[in-house]
């Protein structure tokens, strides 16, 4: 039931570069957030930078929030209570 979590979603108006480095911030931080984006992985699809971003500054923040990380990565994220892949979807 996604209505009753708050959820780590990329902003669709961010800048394609700055994702990508937002991206490679989150998955630098620990390998496994990353892991299920990689193609061949559970949540690979959809396949676009901002589906990818929004499972990567989620998972981050799900796993680092106890002890200070971020939510926001400088404007490249929102929070919501919907559903990513169908914010993903509507921002595209």
């Amino acid at each position: 039931n996604w209505i009753s979590k708050v959820l780590v979603a990329a902003n669709a108006s961010a800048s394609p570069i700055n994702l990508q480095v937002g991206l490679n911030y989150a998955c630098a931080q620990n390998s496994f957030i990353c892991s299920s984006v990689q193609q061949g992985g559970p949540c690979f699809q959809p396949s676009n930078l901002i589906a990818h971003a929004s499972y990567a500054f989620n998972s981050y923040y799900l796993q680092f929030k106890a002890v200070g990380g971020s939510c926001d990565f400088g404007g490249l994220a929102i929070l919501t209570t919907n559903d990513p892949l169908i914010y993903i979807t509507l921002s595209q």
